[in-house]
């Protein structure tokens, strides 16, 4: 009894042995294969990253929280090189000529040039350009999976997933790897199109009077 029990176990154990090799030589694929996934990786990304920063306009409620350290949810806006932050203690405006942020619990102003790189300090850290990078599609679960790892000696963000939903394409998360951490944001509440410039100016009106620090060359 013992010796049949035994067989029909190491017959178990091969067959699921030369289950798990037909698996793995299924999932292999050819150069040509790769290349072809690569490329349909690259050119849903490339489509996505075009209605998100071109000329149309987006907003996107974003919400992120990093091991439960730092947490933060609000919504932001992109047109053309411009860019609009609404969260709970901050608000930017920034018009592609000046930037200006808003500290809430401070009543604090701060302008700076829009290409002045010191606005933010950590913006030439998560810079992203699609051609730097390798990419890799995966479909699980009605999304589109696009991971990207950055080429060799590419500063910035190493490496990317982006969700996307399979039927209407629209973003729905992404996972950014950023020195020791991956942060998870939560994408939701997406519109692409009909954005209006006037979202990136800053009211002026509004905040006369408030505490303001001006970065601007020749303001200091």
């Amino acid at each position: 009894m013992k010796n049949h029990v035994g067989g029909r176990f190491v017959v178990l154990l091969m067959a699921c042995l030369i289950l798990g090799c037909c698996c793995a030589m299924a999932q292999r694929k050819t150069p040509a294969q790769k290349a072809a996934n690569a490329k349909k990786a690259k050119e849903l990304f490339e489509s996505t990253y075009q209605k998100v920063y071109g000329t149309e306009g987006s907003r996107l409620t974003y919400s992120v929280n990093i091991i439960g350290v730092f947490k933060t949810m609000g919504t932001i806006y992109y047109k053309n090189g411009k860019e609009r932050y609404d969260e709970k203690k901050l608000v930017v405006w920034n018009n592609g000529k000046q930037y200006v942020r808003l500290n809430k619990p401070k009543k604090r102003l701060e302008i700076f040039d829009s290409n002045d790189p010191e606005r933010n300090s950590h913006s030439s850290a998560m810079t992203l350009n699609p051609n730097n990078y390798d990419y890799e599609l995966e479909i699980e679960d009605g999304e589109y999976k696009i991971d990207m790892d950055a080429k060799k000696n590419v500063d910035g963000i190493k490496h990317l997933m982006l969700a996307l939903d399979m039927k209407t394409q629209v973003p729905k998360y992404l996972k950014v790897r950023w020195r020791i951490f991956t942060i998870k944001v939560q994408l939701s509440n997406i519109k692409f199109g009909d954005i209006s410039d006037a979202l990136f100016e800053f009211p002026a009106e509004k905040y006369k009077g408030m505490e303001t620090i001006d970065h601007r060359k020749g303001k200091k």
